[in-house]
């Protein structure tokens, strides 16, 4: 079974994992994550009349923050999990964003026509993809001809350290020097995937690439796991030590935290924002 079936599966059928994920989406916006979606909005500079797809929206707050500025336009939110569209639904009315659409996803296929929208965006989704090559190609295709693309890739594990106490822990629970999935292919970091090449490859002209850094205080890193827990872990450790496990590499994170930083400890976090112009 490919990363994207197991991903659908998961999401569509654990219904524990499901209610920790949107238990977590409902009372926070991440905003950690602020300076990471400024610098995506800025790049794309949505116009009001424009029509922008969202691919893996999270929690929704970045197809949000895209729809308030468009006063005619609508934002298309793309997604591999129907639970977690109804949720981002819900949300956007309580929030109360009205011009924003959802579209359940089942393969990096993306069910549009060519040269549907004005821009194509994905903050930190496409970890969730079998074929990310294929998404990628896929979401130029659907761009109109100098239409704007933004997406974002957690930077490498060395500059996320939440990565590393979860590579950690997959070492402790399988029991061998090293596991056979890295944290870094499992959350498809920068060195995993080669993003401006399928860009190019794909028709985007243009590419260029920024690290984008951003603090987040201990305590909203232990908001943001239970939340990465419950929606990417299961990918990866449901081949490598089992679905019984899963509670204890949660356990043992939030363990890590606690005892090796206060609350108030600044965690250094980046990611990497390519963008480009079809």
């Amino acid at each position: 079974m490919n990363k994207t079936k197991i991903m659908r599966k998961h999401l569509d059928h654990i219904e524990n994992k499901e209610e920790v994920m949107f238990a977590v989406e409902s009372e926070s916006d991440f905003g950690f994550l602020n300076t990471h979606t400024e610098e995506m909005v800025g790049y794309l500079k949505p116009r009001e009349s424009e029509v922008i797809l969202d691919i893996g929206a999270g929690t929704g707050d970045h197809s949000m923050n895209l729809a308030r500025k468009l006063s005619t336009g609508r934002v298309i939110i793309a997604d591999l999990s129907k639970q977690k569209l109804s949720a981002i639904e819900e949300r956007a009315k309580s929030h109360q964003v009205y011009n924003l659409d959802t579209c359940g996803l089942i393969s990096s296929t993306l069910p549009f026509a060519d040269q549907t929208f004005d821009a194509v965006t994905s903050r930190l989704g496409l970890m969730y993809f079998s074929n990310i090559e294929l998404l990628v190609t896929e979401m130029v295709r659907v761009l109109k001809p100098s239409g704007r693309l933004s997406i974002t890739l957690w930077n490498t594990s060395d500059h996320n350290l939440w990565m590393s106490h979860l590579h950690a822990s997959l070492i402790r629970h399988q029991g061998i020097t090293e596991p056979s999935l890295s944290t870094s292919k499992l959350f498809c970091s920068v060195d995993q995937v080669p993003m401006a090449r399928y860009l190019r490859v794909a028709g985007l002209k243009g590419v260029v690439e920024r690290i984008v850094k951003w603090n987040a205080l201990t305590a909203e890193m232990q908001e943001y796991w239970p939340y990465l827990y419950a929606s990417m872990t299961p990918v990866a450790v449901d081949t490598l030590i089992g679905q019984s496990e899963l509670s204890k590499v949660n356990e043992e994170i939030i363990n890590d935290l606690n005892s090796m930083y206060s609350e108030s400890a600044v965690l250094e976090t980046s990611a990497v924002h390519f963008y480009g112009q079809k």
